[in-house]
């Protein structure tokens, strides 16, 4: 639960810098799918649409709230 204490500025420097902070999100979850769907897209570029969606989120609601 930390990733969400993060500042708003800090939460999108972490989503430019590929996804940092999408990761950190999925690996606080319980599910272990979203878990392993975190490592995935982090490896691979998270195919460059989660990591779009994951910077208009921040952006907009400041939090990743898809798979998470």
């Amino acid at each position: 639960m930390a990733a969400k204490k993060m500042s708003w500025l800090v939460k999108i420097l972490l989503v430019l810098l590929w996804d940092i902070y999408g990761l950190i999100r999925r690996l606080e979850s319980k599910k272990t799918i979203i878990k392993l769907l975190g490592i995935i897209f982090f490896i691979f570029g998270g195919f460059g649409i989660i990591w779009l969606i994951d910077l208009i989120t921040v952006l907009v609601k400041k939090d990743v709230i898809v798979l998470v």
